[in-house]
């Protein structure tokens, strides 16, 4: 703290000095940072730039190999995509397969391969039966019909490999044949499979000459210089490499010191090892190129620091005077945005702004406080409204009483209750709460129509304590009483069933009425589904307005997976409405009273 007060007590006093100093400092700690990432950078993209050349080198050399097998992979494909093959080998398989059918065979596997004969200098077309005899061979080329070509020790330990795979590859290192020119070859097999089975008739092969591919790699060593270019195989062992002596011996694995890709056709990798240096006086020059730049735009940027916050500061001690006035409470004040740039004259136009909003928030603050009071005066006249209406309804219950009407206070004492209920300021309520006011308004209409109604409810003990949106099942009871009943001579009913189904609360309400006409059945359907958008208030049903409002209530609560839906009981004898909600029980049950 001692060495950063001393420091302190050098520094200018004025803003505008201080301001300069420490852009200077910022800038010219920026520039010197970015010379050295300048001059690490450039040295690692060298690098990196000969790291991906010799990768893509890697990559064109494994592609141009890949290219090579897989032209033979396609002739063996589209050979065997002949079924006469397969009537070859089948016919060999046969009792009394005669030498002069053999001769025929031989004819027509001959007429199979002419197609190719632009590639027979290159690739050398052989047939074999399933035990690995040979079956036929390209005119000109030597094949012993007493071995197989399973007596190579290294095919044979991999025999159920080529049986299972499309395409088995098997490098010159280990194929054991040579050609005429007595350079060795390899060779791609493939089974020949029956259609019907799948079962081996025989196998295909393509042999070539290994310095195809050594041709390969000849064409690339010229663009590398001092480096080692090899591919190997999955075990790792040598099996192209233009130095003498390295191919079938063991390699080493890839390292920091290497570049390598492995193909994903063939699965061999082509690796290349360099030990290229670089030269040290392009670095150096580039490294003095970066010291003098930064010298160089330190010094430019001092000189300008200094110009422009001298230009800049002189509205912002302007806008300081304009504040120290607010500060004292002085409002009558406006600067002069015209006079400053676009920026800075955003800054000015908020500022008036401001001023002027405080201005006239000390003029409102008064009304407002005026309002306040008139509405708190206004909430408690509410609030004295219901008072007065579960006065009355229990001055009906008592004159209903006195007088032996016992209808009159059946229905007065019910009502008030549903007034109370309805006016409880909770949106959700417990489900066995729901249930008793629609016992309340089950007993007025039971007074209305007499004993040609009856009702039920059956929920479960577990289900009594769930929390529902309160209201949403009067409207559904209300709407199969006034329009299911209406015109009616039978008695009728209305069960409400309740029952949990996993996470979801389901509750259905089921009618005998009258039932719903199939063109008023559509209307409601289409409307519930279409009640989340903001047009279906103007497509509802006469009478259906309630039952739309709760299925609206319950989505924009619950969501989308939730809601109301109606369907006709069987015979359309009366409707049932589903409702679906989420069971959401709380941890403690609550306190139940009569």
């Amino acid at each position: 703290m001692g060495l950063f007060r001393f420091i302190l007590r050098f520094l200018p006093k004025s803003l505008t000095s201080k301001i300069i100093l420490l852009v200077f400092a910022l800038v010219s700690f920026s520039i010197t940072f970015g010379g050295i990432l300048f001059y690490t950078r450039s040295v690692s993209l060298i690098r990196r730039q000969s790291e991906i050349y010799a990768q893509n080198l890697c990559l064109n050399i494994s592609r141009d190999i890949d290219s090579c097998i897989g032209e033979m992979e396609r002739i063996c494909r589209i050979i065997l995509g002949n079924p006469e093959i397969q009537n070859i080998l089948e016919r060999r398989l046969a009792k009394g397969y005669s030498d002069y059918q053999y001769l025929i065979d031989q004819e027509l596997a001959r007429n199979l391969t002419l197609s190719f004969t632009s590639v027979r200098d290159s690739f050398i077309i052989q047939l074999f039966d399933e035990k690995g005899h040979g079956v036929y061979a390209d005119p000109g080329h030597f094949m012993s019909y007493q071995q197989t070509i399973f007596e190579n020790p290294w095919t044979f330990t991999r025999k159920k490999d080529i049986d299972e795979r499309r395409l088995f590859i098997v490098p010159a290192v280990y194929s054991g044949l040579t050609l005429f020119s007595r350079r060795s070859a390899f060779y791609v097999i493939r089974p020949v499979r029956r259609v019907r089975d799948n079962r081996i008739l025989g196998y295909m092969t393509v042999t070539a000459d290994s310095h195809l591919l050594l041709n390969i790699l000849r064409h690339y060593a010229p663009t590398l210089q001092d480096a080692e270019l090899r591919v190997f195989s999955p075990e790792n062992v040598v099996l192209l490499s233009l130095n003498a002596g390295e191919i079938g011996v063991s390699g080493s694995t890839v390292d920091g010191s290497a570049i390598s890709h492995t193909s994903d056709f063939s699965f061999w990798r082509t690796e290349i090892r360099t030990g290229q240096t670089y030269g040290r006086k392009e670095l150096v020059e580039t490294g003095i190129f970066a010291v003098c730049i930064i010298v160089l735009t330190a010094a430019a940027s001092l000189f300008f620091t200094w110009l422009f916050t001298v230009y800049m500061m002189r509205p912002v001690q302007r806008l300081t005077e304009g504040m120290i006035r607010v500060g004292k409470g002085d409002f009558n004040i406006n600067l002069n945005e015209d006079t400053v740039d676009k920026d800075l004259r955003q800054i000015f136009l908020g500022f008036n702004t401001m001023v002027a909003e405080i201005q006239t928030l000390l003029r409102t603050v008064q009304e407002e406080k005026l309002l306040i009071k008139s509405a708190q005066l206004e909430a408690l006249q509410y609030q004295i409204n219901p008072h007065f209406l579960y006065n009355a309804f229990q001055t009906i219950e008592a004159i209903g009483e006195v007088r032996e009407v016992k209808e009159v206070g059946i229905i007065a004492r019910s009502l008030g209750k549903l007034l109370r209920y309805n006016t409880q300021g909770a949106s959700e309520v417990y489900l066995y709460e729901e249930i008793d006011q629609m016992n309340n308004y089950f007993c007025v209409e039971k007074i209305r129509f007499g004993n040609k109604i009856s009702w039920e409810f059956l929920l479960p003990p577990e289900a009594r304590e769930c929390r529902i949106l309160k209201f949403i099942l009067q409207p559904l009871i209300e709407n199969a009483v006034v329009h299911g009943f209406r015109s009616m001579t039978r008695k009728g009913f209305v069960r409400v069933l309740v029952a949990l189904k996993g996470t979801d609360l389901e509750i259905a309400v089921v009618d005998n009425g009258m039932g719903m006409e199939d063109e008023k059945y559509a209307a409601v359907t289409r409307t519930l589904s279409a009640a989340a958008g903001e047009d279906a208030w103007g497509t509802v049903p006469e009478g259906f307005l309630g039952i739309l409002n709760v299925h609206r209530r319950i989505v924009n609560y619950y969501g989308s997976r939730y809601g109301l839906r109606y369907e006709r009981n069987q015979d359309n004898r009366g409707l049932t409405a589903l409702l679906l909600l989420p069971a959401v029980v709380p941890a403690k049950p609550p306190f139940q009273t009569d």
